[in-house]
């Protein structure tokens, strides 16, 4: 079984595709799963990897299945009520993702990412960092703080990593408040946390109808309308016999209900530093030399939809202040990119790998 250290008392399990036969060239894609469902969810993208040239490593986070469980002092500081101390243990989850990515380009020598100004030539080797759903509390911590990080760790942070894909994030994993007409099971505090955990599945793995982003991008749904004519995902897992491979409902009473109760505000921080840092950094803050894209699926529950164009609202804003003081600086939309996945739900990377991972090849 694979592991990796990432500090003195923790290590991670992780899956590797393994480098596509012959190639020198190849991209190592690095996908960081959300709550409950774990990494065994991308399991379905490996055997289509090579024909896209890519590795595909899956790590598991902490408390997840082959990974170190998080230690009593651990869950204190991520079940205390105050916001610096949240704020550590969110910073040091992040620096967990750090340390992997630099065992792994260590360990296995993976080759460093090639650079062009030219838009036209084509790319190839160094790390894309993909954070589905809640993965992305951990990526976008790693990112955001990434200017402490030991010199070793800035350094084949510089020459390998590619691209962040920050892919249907939730609205809580980006430190989001949701309008008030977006309901989600999940606040519903009326509902003991055990039942919202059971209903979540079926709730989040729902085919939506959802509208073009209004132009002021306000909610004015209380819920999307479900597509009835398409299985939420959670079932089609059921009827394969898929779900015990690729969840741990357990992890929600052990650890995730502390990371449900994190003041929004820390991981909002991450989310607009790392946003900062890559499309308008501040003049003594090193900007981060690589691509960033957001990706929200057409037919995934509202907080996701709803994120996404949040996401893009903070950029605009950003272009707008920038607009204003640096003329010559290009729009921060020209920096981080904004897609659609059409026809897709929120579980898109377990029902069509194929597709999925030939989208997100398509990206990067």
């Amino acid at each position: 079984m694979p592991i990796a250290p990432v500090s003195k008392d923790a290590s991670l399990y992780y899956e590797d595709s393994g480098v596509p036969t012959g190639s020198t060239t190849y991209t190592t894609l690095v996908l960081i799963h959300g709550a409950v469902f774990h990494g065994g969810t991308f399991r379905r993208m490996i055997p289509f990897a090579a024909q896209h040239n890519l590795r595909l490593v899956i790590p598991n986070l902490r408390d997840y299945p082959g990974s170190t469980p998080f230690s009593q002092e651990e869950l204190d500081a991520l079940a205390s009520h105050g916001r610096e101390t949240q704020r550590d243990a969110i910073k040091a989850y992040g620096e967990e993702i750090a340390a992997f990515f630099v065992w792994f380009i260590q360990s296995e020598h993976i080759p460093p990412a090639t650079r062009s100004s030219d838009p036209a030539t084509s790319r190839h080797g160094g790390v894309v960092l993909l954070g589905w759903s809640a993965g992305n509390i951990a990526t976008l911590s790693m990112l955001s703080h990434s200017t402490k990080f030991p010199e070793l760790t800035k350094t084949l942070l510089s020459t390998h990593l590619r691209s962040l894909i920050v892919f249907d994030a939730t609205l809580h994993a980006l430190g989001f408040r949701p309008p008030e007409t977006l309901y989600s099971p999940l606040r519903d505090t009326t509902i003991p946390l055990a039942e919202r955990t059971a209903i979540s599945g079926p709730w989040l793995s729902a085919y939506y109808s959802n509208t073009a982003p209004h132009p002021s991008r306000t909610y004015v749904a209380a819920a999307p309308p479900v597509l009835p004519h398409r299985t939420p995902s959670v079932e089609l897992m059921a009827q394969a016999g898929a779900l015990a491979e690729i969840t741990d409902p357990g992890v929600v009473a052990r650890s995730h209900r502390h990371f449900l109760e994190i003041d929004p505000l820390v991981f909002r921080s991450n989310t607009v530093g790392t946003i900062s840092r890559r499309a308008l950094p501040p003049p003594d803050v090193p900007a981060l030399d690589m691509d960033m894209c957001v990706v929200w699926c057409a037919h995934s529950f509202g907080d996701a939809v709803y994120a996404a164009w949040e996401l893009e609202r903070i950029c605009e804003r950003s272009y707008e202040y920038d607009r204003t003081f640096k003329p010559n600086v290009k729009p921060a939309a020209s920096r981080v990119r904004f897609l659609q996945m059409e026809d897709a739900n929120h579980f898109v990377l377990w029902e069509e790998p194929e597709r999925a991972l030939a989208f997100i090849a398509s990206m990067i």
